[in-house]
């Protein structure tokens, strides 16, 4: 039995010939799937995101009359009954936040069945308060999904009976969830663009059509900063092998790209995309001379509920963290405290390049770090981009979604102190952690205690030999840190030499 999950939303359902288009796209799939599911997202239109419209009605803005005016429009353009007193009532009973958040989804999943239901296309609609819930503190499908179309909301669960929401992006999740619980065939991802580009269009013009990513890839983009998808929105796909397309209805997923765990077009495409993302502060860390010195570093952050987003290490010690995060002055004085120096740039984008056959780590990202200085920047700090000097050895760890779980880093160094272990080096992307340390240390009980306690995907050790430096170290990320204003152009620098 083919089973396929689409997660649609935004433009696709808020405007009236895209949800025409969606309308044909189901028509056709129907014809030869036996469970086909939509999985809908809020409506939007160019100037228009219910969404944030609803986070200001709970604010005290009075956005209502704007919610009911998109939604009344199009749902009557389509000849369908326009519930103006649901929607109303869903507003005005919302005590939460994440109820208010709600409606947007609440109303337009049964409005997108109803539609194709009208155009001829059976079609139930399920509620996602139904079907997803939390279980041993995971939100799972607990329920059945029959044969046939079923449009279900994204962005929404339910927790102990209360309405709860995913952060931003969230219906993704909700269809990574649903695909991973039907064992889908394919989980499509419907968009605007009917393929993912080697950079956002926006800033680079004539940016290229990917054809092909890995997992790996796109979840180090999406983290990055690529609007395609949300990371978080496909490890359960990742981990049971269902492919994921990115693409859109109006060309029926035609041209979408495909991501699977390998793709066989690496020699003539070893870059996969640039992406970029702003609102970071740096820190540049002088260490001090302390055995635990790293691990008391990143204590100190997860102590205090503050993620952190890229590390390296070379001689001194750079951490790039969002301002979204709780940064208080109490962190940055315990930072302080621990280091022999200390120093901040606010206002920082990161400029990430990913591939899965890029030159080795550190050679590719010096040779970055000069095209940008040779462009007439000043030299911007590279992340994922780590060294192998002799006598050395780097124990890896790979696993989709560990920038999502706060604290993951200080407890992978905790295991090093409690076997004192010193750590000479630190390199993080999205989905990997690299943990240098002296090469006569030796680290099998701490790869036996990582694998027991937080199941990575992969871990392994590269090791130095008799005083000869290890092979040269591949990654799949390497970042740059800028300000922001440079940021645009640093993209269309990079884009132009490399693709």
């Amino acid at each position: 039995m083919v089973t396929k999950v689409y997660k649609v939303g935004g433009d696709s359902t808020g405007v009236y010939e895209n949800i025409q288009a969606l309308g044909e796209f189901a028509r056709s799939e129907a014809t030869s799937v036996q469970k086909l599911v939509f999985v809908v997202s809020a409506q939007a239109s160019e100037n228009f995101r219910t969404t944030e419209a609803l986070r200001k009605q709970f604010r005290g803005e009075n956005n209502l009359d704007g919610i009911i005016k998109q939604h009344k429009g199009l749902v009557e353009r389509c000849g369908i009954y326009f519930n103006q007193a649901q929607l109303k009532k869903f507003v005005l009973e919302a005590e939460t936040l994440e109820e208010m958040e709600s409606v947007g989804e609440r109303i337009n999943a049964p409005f997108v069945a109803g539609y194709f239901n009208s155009v001829g296309i059976p079609t139930q609609y399920k509620s996602a308060l139904d079907l997803l819930q939390t279980k041993n503190g995971e939100v799972e499908l607990v329920g059945n999904i029959p044969e046939g179309v079923t449009i279900i909301e994204g962005f929404i669960y339910s927790s102990k009976g209360k309405i709860k929401t995913f952060p931003t992006g969230g219906s993704e999740v909700s269809g990574d969830i649903i695909a991973a619980g039907l064992n889908a065939d394919i989980y499509g991802v419907i968009k605007n663009n009917p393929w993912f580009c080697t950079a956002d269009p926006k800033i680079v013009n004539g940016a290229l059509q990917v054809e092909y990513l890995t997992f790996r890839e796109l979840a180090e983009l999406a983290y990055a900063g690529a609007r395609a998808m949300n990371e978080q929105g496909m490890i359960r796909c990742a981990r049971n092998n269902i492919p994921i397309l990115i693409g859109s209805a109006t060309d029926f997923m035609e041209h979408a790209t495909s991501i699977k765990w390998e793709r066989t077009n690496l020699t003539e495409r070893p870059y996969a995309g640039i992406a970029s993302k702003g609102g970071f502060i740096v820190y540049d860390l002088k260490p001090s001379e302390r055995f635990d010195y790293l691990r008391n570093i990143f204590s100190t952050f997860a102590e205090e509920g503050v993620s952190v987003d890229m590390v390296t290490t070379n001689g001194d010690v750079s951490i790039a963290v969002h301002n979204s995060e709780p940064i208080t002055e109490r962190l940055e004085l315990k930072l302080q405290a621990l280091s022999k120096g200390f120093s901040k740039k606010e206002n920082i984008s990161l400029v990430s390049v990913v591939g899965e056959n890029m030159p080795p780590a550190s050679g590719f990202g010096e040779r970055l770090v000069e095209l940008i200085y040779s462009s007439g920047f000043e030299r911007p700090h590279v992340y994922g981009a780590m060294a192998l000097p002799k006598e050395m050895s780097v124990l890896e760890i790979e696993q989709l979604g560990m920038n999502s779980i706060k604290g993951y880093l200080a407890k992978i160094l905790l295991k090093f102190s409690e076997f004192r272990i010193p750590v000479t080096g630190i390199l993080t992307t999205v989905g990997s952690i690299g943990i240098q340390c002296p090469a006569n240390y030796h680290v099998a009980q701490i790869l036996r205690d990582i694998k027991t306690q937080f199941k990575p995907d992969l871990i392994s050790v590269i090791e130095t030999n008799r005083g000869i430096p290890a092979s040269p170290k591949r990654t799949t990320n390497v970042t740059l840190a800028v300000p922001e204003q440079e940021c645009n152009q640093v993209v269309r620098i990079l884009h132009r030499n490399l693709f």
